[in-house]
This record gives structure tokens, sequence and C-alpha cells, in this order.
């Protein structure tokens, strides 16, 4: 067993502390960033959904009922996969398309 004196068992105490200091700040750099990107993405995928909604225009627009179930649909999946992958990494490819009435 190492006998340290109480000086040495300060530096080390120091240094463990410096250390925590260097993973909090670390941490809170990456924190930073993750609230930075994710004002800008939600707002960019909050004025998307606006501009969904802008469809709903009768003046402008025909759709029928079956494509605004599909279109509310897709979206609240994308949500739900949101979701999840804050609960786990899932990787798949975004896309919409309508299904054919056929």
């Amino acid at each position: 067993m190492i006998k340290y004196s109480y000086k040495m068992k300060r530096k080390i105490s120091i240094k463990l502390i410096n250390m925590n200091n260097i993973d909090t700040e670390y941490k809170k750099s990456r924190h930073e960033a993750f609230i930075k990107l994710a004002e800008k993405r939600v707002t960019k995928a909050l004025r998307a959904i606006e501009s969904v909604g802008k469809l709903s225009d009768s003046k402008n627009y025909v759709y029928t009922q079956e494509d605004v179930n599909q279109l509310i649909d897709a979206m609240k999946l994308q949500v739900e996969k949101v979701e999840q992958s804050f609960a786990k990494e899932v990787s798949e490819e975004v896309l919409f398309k309508f299904k054919n009435k056929d």
C-alpha cells in the first residue's frame, strides 16, 4: 500500500478536480452546441409544418380527406421516429409520397 503525504494527496485532489472541470466544460460546450442546433432545426421544422398547413387553402388546392390523412400520418410517424431516436440511434431515409389511389 502506497502512503501519500498531505501535500501529495492535495496535488492529486487538485488534478482530479481539474480533470472534472475539463469534463464539465466539454459537456457544457456540447450542450451549448445541441441547444444552438436544436433551436435552428426545430424552428425550420415548425416553419415547414406551417407551410404544409397552408396547403389547406381550398381556394388554391384540391385534395381529398385520404390525401390529408396520408400527409398527417407521415408527419406523425416522423415525430414518433424523432422521439425514438433520442432513446436510441435510428437512421432511415426520409421521404414522403402519396399512395396511388388505384
